[in-house]
């Protein structure tokens, strides 16, 4: 398969990555309206499901997506790229018009992701109550395969406000540029989406956006290797 020039959507900066190697079962491009049929009957459904989990993320000059990751009693979690929260003190924006600064409490060395935390006392009247956590499902995540549905919500234009549809082309290819194992799917991303949810079609998290293309092909980090610095971290 010809190389690939994949670039990681942040604002200002276009990190452009060359020579892309894939491998394993793949399938050919999707019809996109055909694609989009499959979801867009219960769409509003999932974006009252998920919606509440996307946030938009702010570091300096930088913008792009996350997703809450986890809601505690105090303090609710939450998921990008650490590309997004490397340059610095990193805000918050979630979907209902509430925003905070965000602690970084741990970034991956391994692959493109970190954890934020931000502080319920930081958020005024927003309580547990008013969020809602990403949901995932280990069993389902270890059954998909090449063409199922997926969609990707994120933040660049507003919390949760762009929402694209596609289907996986491999649940597992080595990417030189990123070092790892990576989700390849066939669906558009645009710049501030690094750090988006990407869900299978019952709104299931199954990894989070690190890159795209041209060709509207998307880099994904997936569920596995999420959960895996998760658990490690103790977080």
């Amino acid at each position: 398969m010809k190389n690939k020039l994949w670039k990681i959507w942040i604002t200002a900066v276009l990190i452009l990555c060359g020579g892309l190697s894939l491998r394993g079962d793949t399938v050919r491009k999707p019809d996109q309206e055909k694609t989009e049929s499959l979801i867009k009957a219960d769409e509003q459904e999932l974006l009252d499901d998920v919606g509440p989990s996307v946030v938009r993320i702010e570091a300096g000059k930088l913008f792009g997506s996350g997703i809450i990751f986890a809601v505690r009693q105090d303090e609710i979690i939450l998921l990008t790229n650490r590309h997004m929260i490397e340059p610095g003190e990193p805000v918050v924006m979630f979907q209902d018009g509430k925003s905070a600064q965000a602690d970084v409490i741990g970034c991956s060395d391994k692959y493109d992701m970190g954890f934020l935390r931000v502080k319920f006392s930081d958020l005024g009247d927003y309580t547990v109550d008013s969020c809602r956590n990403v949901r995932y499902n280990e069993t389902e995540f270890g059954n998909l395969g090449p063409g199922d549905d997926l969609f990707i919500l994120g933040s660049a234009d507003y919390p949760a406000g762009n929402l694209f549809y596609g289907i996986i082309g491999s649940p597992s290819v080595y990417m030189e540029d990123f070092g790892t194992e990576m989700l390849w799917a066939y669906c558009e991303v645009k710049p501030g989406m690094s750090g988006s949810g990407v869900f299978d079609q019952d709104g299931c998290l199954i990894g989070i956006v690190c890159g795209g293309n041209e060709e509207k092909e998307a880099a994904v980090l997936p569920l596995d290797k999420i959960l895996e610095e998760w658990k490690a971290g103790g977080y």
